[in-house]
């Protein structure tokens, strides 16, 4: 059974802000002296778009750590085992992206 959140609560969820709103300057900006620059629709489907990209890649990397785990388990040998280490290691590459296209979510523009 899989279970969808809403996009705010999965962004509380996983721990990251919640979206500034279009037109909206980032409360981070005022408190952290950077100039006062409005969030376009560009510019935030731009952001939101490389999200997307990014945890696409992260789930087609846990599908190829999933595909490769369960050959092993099938198999009852560990002859795929340097296999699934290979793609471990995409996998947490894949996550070091996705958490470098959150962080670039919240900046402010022009940082």
């Amino acid at each position: 059974m899989r279970v969808r959140l809403p996009a705010t609560l999965a962004l509380v969820t996983l721990g990251w802000p919640a979206p500034v709103a279009l037109g909206e300057v980032p409360a981070e900006a005022a408190t952290e002296g950077a100039p006062a620059v409005t969030l376009t629709e560009a510019d935030w489907l731009v952001r939101t778009a490389r999200i997307e990209g990014a945890s696409a890649n992260v789930r087609e990397a846990a599908r190829a750590v999933k595909r490769t785990a369960d050959a092993i388990g099938q198999a009852g040998r560990l002859v795929e085992l340097a296999r699934l280490d290979g793609e471990a290691a995409t996998l947490e590459k894949k996550f070091v992206g996705l958490d470098l296209a959150a962080d670039v979510l919240d900046e402010p523009i022009g940082r």
